[in-house]
């Protein structure tokens, strides 16, 4: 991997390639790989003009949507880092993690900013899923970033003590999403259903859009087998991953679910052998099971408290 590599970069010799092929699928919202990097051009240029730039922090507090992936994918193309927030935890939980890494702008939807209660210390910024598309192609900011250079910093859930910040590159996430283990066409229809503050979900946005491949956003909120069921079938997924819990749910009322599948993905927990089995047995052509837990890791040694 080159010192000079970065997400954005990547991302963009992919639309270069295709540009027209369907990138993220959200509702109603579908945008080609062309479609995703122009929105995602012209809120990089307005970050810019608000304070955002090489390895500033930018906070993210959405719901899962296509608009999510395009401020993500903005940050990353302003040079910043992002730092995502998990829309359940309580605000005294923001307001923390953006004071600690001291994050100057907070990128929201209008589900998260019509809840109130967000860091004062940031600079609001609304990423609005109703704008119309440019009329023609925004520009690409082209702020060099190279391969170590800041990702994104991921708070741990602090179970054990205060949470921490963990710092990750664009090599540490360029190492996961270009690792083998995802080749072979299993991986090109991803739902995008864990939470954004969680380390499953640099898997869920990176894999698939920087191999050509297509993001399926679930709904924000808990997964119902009937929503989950029904993007499986409308969107031709391919693959999933289930936390231990909701794998184990899927087991018990409806595991024909996962059928259409080629893999299926769990873990963050112990997972019931009779659950794998039974799952096996309702749904042969998934690889039941596959362990999360062995990929490379993906945190540098730094860390932010």
């Amino acid at each position: 991997m080159s010192s000079t590599s970065s997400i954005q970069r990547l991302f963009a010799d992919r639309v270069a390639r295709a540009p027209d092929a369907t990138a993220v699928v959200s509702g109603e919202n579908r945008y080609t790989y062309r479609e995703l990097d122009d929105r995602a051009n012209r809120l990089a240029h307005r970050l810019l003009e608000l304070g955002a730039g090489p390895e500033i922090p930018v906070a993210v507090l959405m719901e899962r949507s296509a608009e999510l992936v395009v401020a993500t994918l903005a940050v990353l193309k302003t040079g910043s880092f992002y730092v995502p927030m998990h829309t359940a935890h309580p605000p005294d939980r923001h307001r923390r993690i953006a004071d600690q890494v001291g994050s100057p702008l907070l990128l929201v939807d209008e589900h998260t900013r019509a809840r109130g209660a967000l860091p004062e210390t940031c600079r609001v910024v609304l990423v609005d899923a109703d704008e119309p598309a440019p009329p023609s192609p925004v520009p690409d900011p082209m702020v060099e970033t190279s391969a170590a250079n800041l990702a994104y910093v991921m708070y741990t859930s602090g179970s054990t003590g205060e949470p921490k910040g963990i710092a990750v590159t664009h090599r540490d996430a360029l190492g996961l999403a270009l690792d083998p283990c995802w080749d072979g066409g299993a991986h090109e229809r991803v739902l995008m259903v864990a939470p954004y503050a969680f380390g499953m979900s640099t898997y869920e946005l990176w894999v698939p859009l920087l191999r050509g491949g297509l993001i399926v956003a679930a709904p924000p909120g808990d997964l119902d087998m009937a929503v989950l069921h029904r993007l499986i079938v409308e969107e031709a997924v391919t693959v999933v991953h289930l936390t231990a819990g909701l794998f184990r749910v899927v087991a018990e009322e409806n595991p024909a679910v996962l059928a259409p599948l080629r893999e299926v993905m769990t873990g963050g927990d112990v997972i019931s052998p009779g659950a794998v089995r039974v799952c096996s047995r309702r749904a042969p052509a998934s690889s039941s099971g596959r362990c999360t837990g062995r990929r490379r890791p993906l945190c540098s040694p730094r860390t932010r408290r």
